[in-house]
């Protein structure tokens, strides 16, 4: 579906009931190497429209500068703002004819451009511009963005689709799905029978171009679907590089008493997953996943030892320090219990994030002049009260355990000796095996050469 937005533009309806707009060449009296612009924003504030059609002149001139050969007819410019507070456009081009999606800006510097190469394609022409190819995952994401105003699908699409699907199939059916099928046997022909369904209806003529809409839609999910289960990661997107916030070493270590250097681990977890880094979703439905997982498993863990503690406090002639310890353990098991159980309903809802739930998560706000994160020191605190809690609560029961043991054998030296040797051994090896691995990874490579 499509409508008069403003003059020279026409705003669509995507399926999902979201508008973006369109405008075309032909409605401008300059001559664009595009054909048209595309974009989400609200075009019918005046000055967002100014912002986008100035935005569209300026990459004009970039495209101009490039001086690429041998450009394609169908040459669409997507811009958006990648921060609507400052109303700072960005721009892509998209041809749906070769399937490729390209970002043409000002080169910065060698050092930027060395990083952004190892990331995807770039090339240039030796002038002031460099060209850089995105992965064709945002290439699908793109056009599944913005299908409304196609009318027809180009073949070269139609055959990525059919071959992607085939692979997909064939890959199940031979035994190997879970290696690189995105969908089974039975979801391929499903998918491929609605397709021809909807190229049946979009060469009637009362619906042919809001069904062909449909088709690009649907073959270009699919198709996104299939590219980010193959390489298990959506388009990474960017913010401004800021430093994460370090807390001092009288603060870490205080943190890493409370909670056993568990906040440690997962504030590393957060620091790769977090926006002022590389964000992925993949990365962060996975970060999800193996939290609340961790959370289950403890959970089981903390149960067993209310059961043991209930047990324990019930043997004969305890003493009082043993049977404060086996209370503070019970007590920590259910902090546990209790807490694990939050974390996992807070989290479970949010399995299948979107970037929106991402920057929430990590709480991003907009103050004066950039955006502000929750700590993530203070993050990782948080998560790890189940797991810091059980670790006490382990502590709290072996001491309990140990000092019971330790009465029950008060006559008999030879055991005494033999047992405080064994708690002995265990209170040097584990820390050392924590010292140990928490060192491991620290190493450098600088000095290792692969033949």
């Amino acid at each position: 579906m499509e409508r008069q937005a403003v003059p020279g533009w026409r705003g669509h309806v995507h399926i999902n009931g979201t508008i973006y707009y369109s405008l075309a060449r032909e409605s401008q009296d300059e001559e664009w190497p595009f054909l048209r612009i595309v974009t989400a924003e609200d075009i019918t504030d005046p000055d967002i429209r100014e912002a986008i059609e100035d935005c569209g002149r300026e990459y004009h001139q970039w495209l101009e500068e490039a001086d690429l050969e041998d450009l394609p007819d169908d040459l669409e410019l997507v811009i958006f703002f990648d921060n609507p507070r400052n109303r700072e456009p960005i721009g892509t081009f998209v041809s749906h004819q070769r399937g490729v999606e390209f970002v043409c800006c000002p080169r910065e510097s060698e050092d930027s451009e060395s990083e952004s190469g190892s990331a995807s394609e770039s090339s240039s022409t030796g002038s002031a511009v460099v060209v850089e190819v995105q992965p064709m995952q945002s290439y699908w994401l793109t056009l599944e963005s913005y299908p409304m105003h196609h009318t027809r699908c180009h073949r070269n699409l139609e055959v990525a689709f059919f071959a992607a699907l085939t692979h997909s199939a064939n890959e199940h059916i031979s035994g190997k799905g879970n290696a690189a099928g995105r969908f089974n046997f039975q979801e391929c022909r499903r998918l491929i029978e609605l397709f021809l369904e909807l190229k049946v209806v979009s060469t009637e003529p009362e619906c042919g171009r809001d069904a062909n809409a449909a088709v690009v839609w649907h073959l270009s999910r699919v198709m996104h679907e299939i590219d980010l289960h193959r390489y298990q990661r959506e388009p990474a997107r960017r913010l401004p590089a800021q430093p994460f916030p370090k807390p001092s070493k009288v603060i870490d270590g205080v943190l890493t008493c409370m909670f056993v250097g568990v906040h440690l681990i997962y504030r590393e977890r957060i620091q790769r997953t977090h926006p002022l880094s590389r964000v992925s979703l993949a990365d962060f439905r996975a970060f999800i996943q193996t939290i609340m997982s961790e959370w289950s498993d403890a959970n089981l863990l903390a149960t067993v030892f209310v059961a043991a503690n209930v047990t324990f406090l019930a043997a004969p002639g305890i003493t009082t320090f043993q049977r404060t310890a086996s209370i503070a353990s019970t007590l920590l098991s259910l902090l546990e219990i209790v807490t694990g159980l939050h974390h996992i309903w807070r989290h479970r809802i949010r399995a299948n994030a979107d970037y929106d739930d991402l920057y929430k998560y990590f709480g991003k706000k907009w103050i004066g002049t950039g955006y502000t994160f929750h700590n993530p020191t203070l993050l990782a605190a948080m998560l790890s009260v189940p797991i810091a809690s059980l670790l006490w609560s382990v502590l709290c029961f072996m001491a309990a355990v140990s000092a019971y043991c330790l009465q029950s054998i008060s006559t008999d030296t030879g055991r005494r000796i033999l047992l405080g040797f064994g708690i002995g051994t265990f209170a040097l090896l584990f820390p050392l095996a924590v010292l140990f691995f928490s060192d491991v990874w620290k190493g450098t490579a600088n000095n290792v050469t692969v033949s």
